[in-house]
């Protein structure tokens, strides 16, 4: 069974959504069997790692296939580090993807502005309205994921 480590990144404040991102991740395993896919999702955030930032920096480097960054007004030091680590790493060493969610606003505040210049040569962001849409962009764009890496395997 091939494992697919995915890494959720996000202020401190942010727990709750990382809880529903990593619960809806246990039960899109239970799915992928019936679907015919042997792969295995694993999902953890920085609270796995006792909060020591050296280890999750280590895991997003050496061990994430996808880190999904969850963005809500703003970008905080922290995430904005591992943000570059996360692109600097992928064009390294082709590993691990990104995908970045950004709660949709409704002006563009300087935080906001900083995270348009953050990504402006490397990625781009999903904009999401609530938890729920949040929730549904997150589940369609691993799925993707998946698929991709499947062709990419078939290959």
């Amino acid at each position: 069974m091939r494992n697919i480590n995915i890494f959720i990144a996000g202020a401190k404040d942010l727990i709750h959504i990382r809880e529903v991102i990593k619960a809806m991740v246990l039960d899109m395993n239970h799915s992928l069997g019936s679907r015919g896919y042997d792969i295995s999702l694993r999902a953890c955030s920085y609270e796995n790692f006792r909060n020591n930032q050296e280890e999750y920096n280590n895991y997003i480097c050496n061990v994430a296939d996808l880190v999904i960054f969850i963005l809500e007004d703003k970008i905080g030091p922290y995430t904005r580090d591992e943000y570059i680590l996360a692109v600097n790493n992928e064009k390294i060493c082709g590993h691990p993807s990104k995908l970045v969610f950004l709660k949709k606003y409704k002006e563009v505040t300087p935080e906001i502005s900083y995270i348009n210049g953050l990504m402006a040569n490397d990625d781009y962001y999903i904009e999401y309205e609530d938890e729920s849409d949040l929730r549904y962009k997150v589940r369609t764009h691993i799925d993707n994921f998946i698929n991709a890496s499947q062709l990419a395997k078939q290959r």
